[in-house]
């Protein structure tokens, strides 16, 4: 064989094997898409023609729930002889397979459209979904699969339940941060903290007196400092009085002045000022929070109250709630907004003359309107709390300092309800179990006709031991934040006649990442 019959066997060789390249068909290449639920995937569209390289399409769906009613149009077209193919398969299964032939006896040249529906028969999780098409034998053949979902019911009800339950969990927060102000004790009686005008050593000897007349006692007043133990020395042996009568005595010095003496309302004979029988008071809180950027919201609340004497140490009363607010997150397209009251008793009392502590517990109601994009439903919860506050009174110098301890529970049961699509949200729990502790600094001023002006700081840390669900909603995580830290500043006003005014602001946030909270209340005290 000469070079020249060598070179030609080498071409004809080279051009067969560049033949087989191009003619032998490509490996199927799959286009893989995820969808998350059922209004993701719906107006998909997925299509082929004769000369495409991808046959197939594999996709998933992360949420297929029962309800949701799926449809899709199967498009054919050729306009020469030849066959074309499409099938569909849901989780395994073939819903749709067909091939058309095209000419030569078979159909004309041109479209023709197909439909086919899918219901699933159960909710499901990560369902695939695949589109298929054999190699088209019309050299212009075509299929086109276009697909239509609209949610069920059940697709609904994620979204509501999860707008339901993180507003629900908020409203919790708020009402244990938006709380009565402080000890109602302290509050109350605003002087017990500084000390009256007359020298409590003196006003612990009248009321010994007082509270001992029975024994017609011969009356020797001796000097005692009420901040010492519960001894009263008396006045016929010089023996110290003790027990009962030793601490009221002295719990009584620390509260009131010498001439505060007996109990009852109105005055006494000689004039001197009694202990109001009834004090009423109301309360106004308004807070605004935003979190994670886009979320927007509104609480209000008010509270009124009436509470007696039992003792000169011990306070009890009955107060009553009403609340409102409003949540809103762009990212999730959810709204809800809820009413609701609480009533409850509490107690306040003084325990030494710098030891205080608070018991309160409530029951309620609401009413709730959630809509988590267009789905709109109403809930209907019931909620209680209780709170046991101890609260510490001492001085540096012209200040007071206040240190306090709290131990609060609230829960809230969220009943079962059915929303506008006619999805069915079941019934939800959110309780949260939180600790405070924080000192308040407080300085007082006379400003003249018996009035008094106290302006005053708070700062507390609050840990929720107990602490609520965490909700994902428009691909936010809320409720991660168990710990943060509050400041408040305010001024009480107190005049001569007992009627206390007090005003303040907060900020809650600190230690918390995206989240803020501003807001205020406004307190008056009238004995009656």
């Amino acid at each position: 064989m000469n070079l020249m019959t060598l070179l030609r066997v080498s071409a004809a060789a080279a051009s067969a094997l560049a033949g087989v390249l191009v003619f032998v068909p490509a490996p199927p290449a799959y286009a893989n898409t995820t969808f998350a639920n059922c209004a993701a995937l719906d107006g998909h569209v997925f299509s082929r023609a004769h000369n495409s390289a991808v046959i197939s399409e594999s996709n998933t769906i992360t949420t297929l729930n029962d309800g949701d009613a799926i449809s899709i149009v199967i498009r054919y077209s050729s306009g020469a002889v030849g066959t074309v193919s499409g099938a569909i398969a849901f989780d395994g299964t073939t819903i749709f397979a067909e091939t058309l032939t095209f000419g030569g006896g078979g159909l004309a040249f041109g479209n023709y459209t197909r439909n086919v529906a899918y219901d699933p028969p159960t909710d499901g999780t990560n369902v695939p979904l695949v589109f298929t098409t054999l190699p088209f034998s019309s050299p212009e053949g075509s299929v086109r699969f276009t697909v239509s979902c609209v949610p069920g019911a059940a697709s609904t009800a994620p979204a509501a339940a999860a707008a339901t339950k993180t507003f629900a969990i908020e409203r919790a927060r708020r009402l244990l941060e938006d709380r009565p102000d402080r000890p109602r004790y302290i509050r109350k009686r605003l002087k017990a903290l500084w000390g009256d005008d007359a020298d409590a050593t003196d006003t612990a000897d009248v009321l010994t007196r007082a509270a001992n007349q029975h024994s017609r006692a011969p009356a020797v007043p001796p000097r005692i400092s009420p901040s010492h133990s519960f001894q009263v020395a008396s006045s016929s042996d010089r023996h110290p009085i003790g027990g009962m009568a030793a601490r009221d005595a002295t719990l009584r010095a620390s509260s009131y002045g010498s001439g505060d003496v007996t109990d009852g309302c109105g005055a006494d004979d000689s004039g001197a000022s009694r202990l109001s029988c009834i004090d009423v008071w109301t309360e106004g809180h308004y807070t605004r929070f935003t979190d994670s950027g886009d979320r927007d919201g509104h609480f209000a609340i008010i509270y009124a109250g009436a509470d007696i004497h039992l003792t000169p140490w011990v306070i009890a009363g009955l107060m009553g709630q009403v609340d409102w607010m409003d949540d809103d997150i762009g990212s999730a397209n959810t709204r809800v907004e809820g009413i609701g009251w609480m009533v409850g008793p509490y107690a306040s009392m003084r325990l030494t003359p710098q030891l205080f502590f608070d018991v309160r517990a409530a029951w309620g109601l609401s009413d709730t309107d959630v809509n988590a994009a267009s789905i709109t439903g109403n809930v209907s919860t019931e909620r209680w709390l209780v709170t046991g506050q101890l609260s510490g009174n001492f001085h540096a110098g012209p200040y007071r300092i206040t240190p306090e301890v709290s131990i609060e529970y609230i829960q809230e049961e969220l009943d079962s309800y059915t929303v506008s699509s006619g999805a069915q949200i079941a019934s939800q729990t959110v309780s949260i179990g939180r600790l405070r502790a924080g000192p308040e600094v407080a300085r007082i001023f006379d400003i003249g006709s018996g009035a008094t002006l106290e302006p005053r700081v708070a700062v507390a840390a609050v840990w929720d031991f107990n602490p609520a669900d965490t909700v994902t909603l428009g691909n936010v995580r809320y409720g991660e934040d168990d710990f943060r830290a509050v400041v408040e500043a305010g001024t009480i006003l107190q005049t001569e006649s007992g009627i206390n005014f007090a005003i303040s602001g907060k900020y809650e946030g600190l230690g918390i990442s995206g989240f803020d909270a501003y807001g205020g209340y406004l307190w008056i005290n009238v004995p009656i």
